[in-house]
């Protein structure tokens, strides 16, 4: 699944811009209708990237496209974590339980909202039972209702950090334009 728009440009904007999904994006972005120069550049690159020409070629292409400027280290992190649990709900299967992974990752290595360190809880005790192993992480959690505990805290930071600037601007939800 390519990444969402929000993904790309918080992953910029944390210094995290990897090359290939980027090219993933960009193509999306294209079939979807939106077309712009430096989008058409982009989505023509090949390995062996440049990071900083390609991080040059997302720039000009979010300002090409009218991207919403991030202003801090903590929007970044909830706009990544949003799209990260977008994809957990959305995909579902190992490419939801990867992006889990990612959101307790983040909750561990950077600073964010607090309640972004409930992935991390509760990714330690979906592990640990996945294992067959007893979890000491969250009382309510059981092998039963582990996937329900995370699909709710996945719907309610969803419904608690909305997107409204970002959705026209996804391949995934946009009507083709630009």
């Amino acid at each position: 699944m390519a990444p969402f728009t929000c993904e790309i440009a918080a992953r910029r904007a944390l210094s995290d811009l990897s090359p290939e999904p980027c090219v993933d994006w960009a193509e999306r972005m294209l079939l979807a209708g939106f077309e712009t120069p430096t989008l058409c550049i982009l989505v023509g690159e090949t390995a062996p990237f440049h990071a900083s020409e390609m991080e040059a070629l997302f720039d000009r292409t979010a300002t090409e496209l009218g991207l919403p400027v991030i202003g801090s280290t903590e929007e970044a992190v909830v706009l990544l974590s949003t799209a990260l649990v977008r994809r957990c709900l959305e995909a579902g299967g190992q490419t939801g339980q990867d992006a889990l992974d990612e959101l307790a990752t983040l909750a561990a290595t950077r600073w964010g909202p607090t309640d972004l360190d409930t992935f991390h809880v509760l990714y330690l005790a979906s592990v640990d039972l996945a294992a067959g192993r007893e979890q000491r992480y969250r009382e309510d959690a059981t092998s039963d209702n582990i996937d329900a505990l995370i699909d709710a805290w996945c719907v309610d930071w969803r419904d608690r950090h909305p997107t409204p600037a970002w959705d026209p601007l996804d391949w995934s939800r946009a009507t083709g334009s630009s």
